[in-house]
């Protein structure tokens, strides 16, 4: 049977990397979807860039972290979703209160629709989808919604038809006729 010394093992897992923790040689930490070693003993600053010098990547990976959201640190490797796009971190940094895509690579071009149209200080993202009349849009450029829709920042995306339902009263009958209607988009219904 096998037999193990334990104290000849040589690393030690901390966990995520912490702000402010003593770390000594041979400890290991997460950041992003990565794993290092600590190779010089130190007390971890406000940033994990910040010493890097005292780290040895073992593993690198990636992690998803959902919706961007400002006021957050991103390390490298660490994906975003930010509209209908998937973006992978190429800068760390932690956020500010407008997406940076300087800071960022596209990963996935995809498309999130927003439902129909609406004027009342709305953000529009890069490939979000509206409705607007019978016509779905495709936004290409962010912004915030104002009264009006502004169609210099959609282009068309799908032309749609729009349905009317028709009730006909005959002989104590009803009949339902669905009239399709092929129309001009006016904004007004």
């Amino acid at each position: 049977m096998a037999e193990f010394k334990i104290g000849r093992l040589r690393f030690v897992w901390r966990g995520v990397w912490t702000i402010g923790y003593d770390y000594v040689k041979d400890d290991v930490v997460r950041v992003g979807g990565s794993s290092y070693v600590c190779v010089t003993g130190h007390q971890s600053s406000g940033a994990f860039s910040t010493d890097a010098a005292n780290w040895e990547r073992m593993q690198e990976g990636i992690l998803y972290r959902a919706a961007w959201a400002p006021a957050t640190i991103y390390e490298n490797n660490d994906i975003v979703v930010y509209g209908g796009i998937a973006y992978i971190v190429t800068t760390a940094h932690t956020s500010i209160s407008t997406f940076e895509p300087a800071k960022f690579s596209v990963i996935v071009q995809g498309f999130d629709y927003k439902g129909v149209w609406s004027g009342s200080s709305v953000l529009y993202k890069l490939n979000d989808l509206v409705k607007y009349g019978a016509n779905v849009y495709l936004c290409t450029t962010s912004h915030t919604s104002s009264a009006s829709f502004d169609a210099t920042k959609f282009s068309l995306f799908v032309p749609g038809l729009e349905h009317m339902v028709v009730t006909l009263m005959c002989h104590n009958r009803i009949t339902v006729a669905k009239l399709l209607l092929q129309q001009q988009h006016t904004g007004n219904y």
